[in-house]
């Protein structure tokens, strides 16, 4: 009898901690999941709004010899003003960097595409919700996609060493941009031009550019010839891509930028209607 019984004991102990074993086994794997880790090494960054981005910035810089004056060569000071702005991009960005050249148009003067990812907002997690909670812990290790587009795009102007060109083709560049910002018609499109708008190529252009259409045009003046000369080529310039339906935006370098193009401004003030 009592070799039966401690036999009985021995089954229920193995079955008890067998149940046991199984019974555990669904929290403690619940628990895993919940306080698992996502490393940003194991996530890619997505460019899924290559195609569909909030807004698209695309920056004309001009390369040709007219912005050399004696030992001081202003590229140097485009490119770096270039650099900082992209370091401040706003995420759910496309960007674009063309020069202006010799022949601005052809599609070798564009030498920089890329996407600043979407920054998705935190999320409000229930306890206890393993989904939600690992949604938001792989939205957190995302957020290093952000900076890691600006920083790849900056350091890239950084390396930017063109050619000089010995002719400017400011209108070429013009028409090439309303190709390229005509594909987005639903995203906010804003130009960024450095130069001194000193055209000496002519290029004709069509009676309709419809990529300039509602677009925001910044540019940023690189003084060269008396101040006369300067208003009225600025003059000029505006009125004709105001023909187009651009709205034009001259700046001195040292003057304000829009806030809601670039974050975290290092300069206060505000372009558009919409920024606060």
């Amino acid at each position: 009898m009592q070799e039966y019984v401690s036999h009985r004991l021995a089954v229920f102990s193995i079955a008890g901690c067998f149940l046991l074993a199984a019974g555990c086994k669904e929290p403690q794997a619940q628990a895993r999941q919940t306080n698992a880790h996502v490393s940003p090494s194991s996530l890619s960054c997505s460019e899924s709004l290559e195609k569909y981005p909030r807004q698209v910035v695309l920056f004309i810089l001009d390369r040709s010899l007219s912005l050399r004056r004696g030992t001081r060569d202003q590229w140097d000071e485009i490119r770096a003003e270039a650099s900082r702005l992209l370091r401040r991009v706003a995420p759910a960005t496309r960007v674009f960097v063309r020069f202006i050249s010799g022949q601005s148009y052809p599609d070798e003067e564009q030498v920089l595409s890329a996407v600043i990812p979407e920054e998705s907002l935190p999320l409000q997690c229930p306890p206890f919700d393993p989904r939600c909670l690992m949604a938001e812990q792989r939205r957190k290790a995302l957020l290093h996609c952000v900076d890691d587009a600006r920083e790849r795009l900056a350091v890239a102007v950084e390396n930017l060493t063109p050619v000089r060109a010995n002719h400017t083709d400011v209108w070429g560049a013009v028409a090439a941009a309303s190709d390229v910002l005509s594909a987005y018609p639903q995203s906010q499109r804003v130009i960024v031009i450095y130069s001194d708008l000193i055209d000496t190529v002519g290029t004709t252009l069509p009676s309709q550019l419809p990529g300039l259409a509602q677009t925001q045009v910044i540019v940023r003046l690189v003084k060269n010839g008396n101040p006369k000369e300067v208003a009225q080529r600025l003059s000029t310039f505006s009125e004709r891509l105001a023909t187009w339906g651009a709205a034009v935006q001259t700046l001195q370098p040292d003057g304000p930028i829009d806030s809601a193009i670039f974050i975290q401004p290092s300069i206060t003030g505000s372009l558009l209607t919409t920024a606060k």
